[in-house]
């Protein structure tokens, strides 16, 4: 039946009006969606604006009117994350659930809504120590973490010595490191409005560099990539100086970075003639993704720069027809209609467009943390595994085995059949998606893995995410080990179900 049909026929749903082509999205109608769907398949999607607005003062967000509640999911107001923990504590999800998805919206397109803090300063105090006894105690959740980044960029609050703050920094990036799902974009956007702040940019910014530097570190990648979100004077030429051959992880997540800026417009002319001729290196020396990266980039800066590199043949998706009707998309769609009841969700299905495509590979990132963040995720995850193990088109495989390395279903074990398909690209994946998303039933297949050289480094990667150790036979792999062992913590989340 569906969880709309439940709760009665919903009003008009958000949606963005953007082309499906523009690297600028529309946070506000984005954000405004998630909020709506959460709590309409929620068992407060039934209730009315009153009601709801006393279960929010319930759980710490009072002085609200029932009408803002139509405000806030019709898309008419920009939303604070103050906001939407509130949703997320009311609705009964897990801290940083909606979090990590909107704050990385709003960090990727430079908003920052956030409600007032507390202007007493014994409050704040109290605040920050309680933050900093859950960080000590390795038990802060990314919304924790978000907190403690609004409270330290709020101009009113006096900042703590720069020691502390480095301290955080390390802690943060590397948590986001050994994290998966909500749990690491959360992190990611605390990081982000971090590196946004004059004042703490240059400290962060070097904590995350000596956090990915560490010997070891798993999808170093994804450190790269958050140093996009700083703000100070020169750190586009910084990033693009640090872009040569021979290190995927880091050309990779300074590709998405620099993509990211792209998009932004934030590259100056001269930024732009320096970065072509390290476009140039990547094409002519890098590894086969370097290449790939490379052109992407170059395709990005427009005809002049991709003539210089000269023109490979275009891939199918970079076709707006097939952006538009990805292979399979039909059956994506008609999984989320039965799990809503919503006949046309103008919103999911854009969302999916992006997510199987990858044109604009910041928007393909957004696009998946926020299906997962929404209850759609569990009917897009069992498709995608459906796909990724059993459609005839290659591409279609890869789109839905890269899907699930951000989208998990409720039954993780399902990732496990990716393991066994004859898709090295689909079970190199399916492996990742199994150490993100904690699947403990996947170790015993992920030691066979190990075995076999094309899948050893991303075997013993998830195997570490899960806190297996197996035997090395290189000191590549030994520093790898001993990294986990120094890190892993409680490791990663991928999600709690909607109920």
């Amino acid at each position: 039946m569906g969880w709309a049909r439940i709760r009665g026929a919903p009003r008009r749903l958000p949606v963005d009006g953007r082309d499906l082509l523009d690297p600028v999205i529309d946070v506000t109608a984005r954000t405004a969606w998630l909020l709506r769907v959460s709590r309409l398949a929620s068992p407060w999607g039934s209730t009315t604006a009153e009601r709801f607005v006393d279960r929010l003062t319930e759980v710490g967000y009072p002085g609200r009117h029932a009408s803002q509640v139509s405000l806030w999911e019709s898309g008419r107001v920009t939303t604070s994350l103050g906001l939407v923990g509130a949703y997320e504590r009311a609705l009964g999800l897990a801290p940083g659930e909606l979090l990590g998805a909107v704050g990385g919206m709003q960090q990727t397109a430079r908003i920052h809504a956030v409600d007032r803090q507390p202007a007493d300063r014994a409050q704040v105090f109290r605040r920050l120590s309680q933050l900093d006894e859950r960080i000590v105690a390795d038990i802060a959740t990314g919304a924790d973490w978000i907190a403690l980044a609004e409270l330290l960029t709020d101009p009113r609050v006096t900042p703590p010595a720069e020691s502390t703050v480095r301290r955080w920094a390390y802690t943060l990036s590397v948590q986001m490191l050994r994290s998966g799902h909500f749990d690491y974009s959360s992190r990611w956007s605390a990081l982000s409005i971090l590196l946004a702040d004059p004042l703490f940019a240059e400290p962060v910014e070097a904590e995350i560099v000596s956090a990915i530097a560490e010997p070891g570190v798993p999808l170093a990648r994804n450190g790269w990539d958050a140093l996009s979100q700083a703000t100070r004077p020169g750190i586009a030429r910084s990033l693009i100086d640090r872009l040569v051959p021979g290190d995927d992880e880091r050309s990779l997540g300074l590709a998405y970075g620099l993509a990211t800026m792209i998009g932004r417009v934030e590259l100056s002319r001269d930024d732009v003639f320096r970065l072509r001729p390290r476009l140039r290196l990547l094409v002519d020396d890098g590894s086969a993704a370097e290449q790939e990266m490379g052109y992407m980039l170059a395709g990005r800066l427009g005809p002049t720069t991709m003539s210089e590199l000269g023109y490979p043949p275009a891939p199918v998706w970079t076709r707006r027809s097939y952006v538009e009707k990805p292979p399979h998309y039909e059956q994506y769609v008609d999984a989320v209609r039965r799990t809503s009841g919503i006949e046309h969700d103008a919103m999911i299905e854009r969302l999916l467009q992006e997510a199987l495509s990858e044109v604009l590979l910041e928007k393909q990132q957004m696009a998946n943390q926020l299906i997962s963040a929404s209850p759609y995720r569990d009917a897009v995850a069992l498709t995608a595994v459906e796909v990724a193990t059993s459609s005839p088109d290659p591409i279609a495989r890869h789109a839905a085995a890269n899907m699930l390395r951000q989208v998990a279903p409720d039954d993780r074990v399902q990732l496990t059949r990716l393991l066994d398909s004859p898709d090295p690209h689909v079970v190199t994946n399916g492996i990742v998606a199994s150490g993100r998303g904690g699947v403990q039933e996947a170790a015993a297949r992920l030691t066979v893995l190990c075995t076999d050289p094309r899948y050893r480094a991303e075997a013993l990667m998830a195997l570490g995410m899960l806190g297996h150790q197996v035997r090395v036979d290189s000191a590549v792999e030994l520093r790898a080990s001993q990294w986990w062992m120094r890190h892993r913590g409680d490791g990663p989340t991928p999600g709690s179900q909607v109920v």
